[in-house]
C-alpha cells in the first residue's frame, strides 16, 4: 500500500491549487522509511529505503516489493535538483536490520 509523506501532500496540495485533484484516499502522512521482510529459500530477509525527498513510499502488503517517488520541487526550464535516497538488503531480521542502520541519524541530516 503506498502513502504520502508531508512532502508528499504539499505536492498534493500543489495539484488541488491549480484544480487538478490526483485520486488519492486522505492518511495520515507516512515515515520517511519503509522496510519490509521477506523469506526466500528458507532465509529471513529485510529490505529498507529512506529519504527525506520522498514523496510516496509504499509497495503492495503481499508482495515483498518496495516503492518510491522522489520530490524535486518546482524547476524552471534548465534547472537541475539533487536528491537522495538509501537503500538496504540485510539478510536477517529486523533487529540485524537495526543494527546495521541508524533511521534516526540519516533522517535527521
Amino acid at each position: 500500500m503506498a502513502a504520502l509523506t508531508e512532502a508528499g501532500w504539499t505536492q498534493y496540495q500543489w495539484f488541488v491549487d491549480r484544480s487538478y485533484t490526483p485520486d488519492v484516499k486522505r492518511h495520515e502522512a507516512a515515515d520517511d522509511c519503509r522496510v519490509g521482510t521477506i523469506k526466500y529459500d528458507g532465509k529471513n530477509y529485510v529490505v529498507g529505503i529512506v529519504s527525506k525527498d520522498a514523496i510516496v513510499l509504499g509497495g503492495k502488503s503481499h508482495n515483498p516489493c518496495q516503492d518510491l517517488s522522489l520530490g524535486f520541487g518546482s524547476l524552471a526550464p534548465g534547472e537541475s535538483a539533487e536528491v537522495n535516497a538509501i537503500w538496504w538488503f540485510v539478510e536477517g531480521d529486523l533487529g540485524d536490520f537495526a543494527a546495521h542502520t541508524n533511521l534516526s541519524e540519516i533522517l535527521e541530516k
